[in-house]
C-alpha cells in the first residue's frame, strides 16, 4: 500500500520507486539472521559532464535475529492475494484511463534578477537532461535563488492564464481528468519525480 490505498493486485519485487514525501507499505520476509541495508539507490546525474553515476544513501540497517518469530505466517506471505473490494472500487474509473483530458497545464518557471552565474548554471543545465532526474546535483542553485527570483508556473494550456489567474470551477462529485505537462523547453524543465 502507499499514500493513495492499497494496491489491486499484490506482486513481488525487488525495489519499490518512491516519491519525495511518498510512504509505503511493503511486506519483507528476512530467510536468514544477519543484517539488510534499506536505501535510496538512485542513477544520479552530473550536469556539466553529461554522466550518469550511481549514488547510494543509506536509509537504515534492518538486525535479523536468529530467533524464530512466532507466530509462523510464512505460508500467508507466500500467497500474492487480490484485493476484489479495490477492483471493484476503481472499476467507475477505468473508462476514463485512456480517454483525453479535460483540462492540461503546463509546468514551467519564470526567473528574474538571478545573479549571472546562477542563470549560466542554469542554461548549461539544459543542455543535457535525462527523462526523469533522482537527485539534485545543484543544490547551490536552490540556495541562492529566493521567491522573488524564481516563480513556479501552472499554465493552462488552453487559456494561456497562469497560477491563481486559472478560473475552473467544478462541483462536488464531478470526475475531471487533468493532464501536467513538465515542458522539457522550458528554461529550467523539473523532470523530478
Amino acid at each position: 500500500a502507499s499514500d493513495v490505498g492499497r494496491f489491486e493486485r499484490e506482486a513481488w519485487v525487488e525495489s519499490v520507486v518512491i516519491a519525495p514525501a511518498e510512504r509505503y507499505v511493503v511486506d519483507v520476509r528476512f530467510e536468514e539472521p544477519g543484517t539488510t541495508l534499506i536505501a535510496n539507490s538512485i542513477q544520479a546525474i552530473n550536469h556539466f559532464r553529461g554522466e550518469f553515476y550511481p549514488h547510494v544513501d543509506t536509509l537504515s540497517i534492518v538486525t535479523v535475529s536468529i530467533e524464530t518469530a512466532a507466530p509462523d505466517i510464512s505460508d500467508s506471505f507466500y500467497s500474492l492475494r487480490v484485493h476484489d473490494e479495490i477492483a471493484t472500487e476503481l472499476e467507475p474509473y477505468r473508462p476514463h484511463l485512456n480517454r483525453e483530458p479535460d483540462y492540461e497545464l503546463e509546468a514551467t518557471v519564470r526567473v528574474q534578477d538571478l545573479p549571472t552565474p546562477i542563470v549560466l548554471a542554469m542554461e548549461a543545465d539544459t543542455l543535457f537532461f535525462p527523462p526523469m532526474e533522482w537527485n539534485d546535483a545543484m543544490p547551490v542553485m536552490n540556495w541562492l535563488s529566493t521567491g522573488d527570483q524564481v516563480t513556479w508556473i501552472l499554465k493552462d494550456r488552453d487559456t494561456g492564464a497562469e497560477n491563481n489567474d486559472i478560473d475552473w470551477n467544478f462541483k462536488v462529485g464531478d470526475l475531471v481528468k487533468i493532464r501536467i505537462f513538465n515542458s522539457p523547453d522550458s528554461f529550467h524543465p523539473m523532470n523530478h519525480p
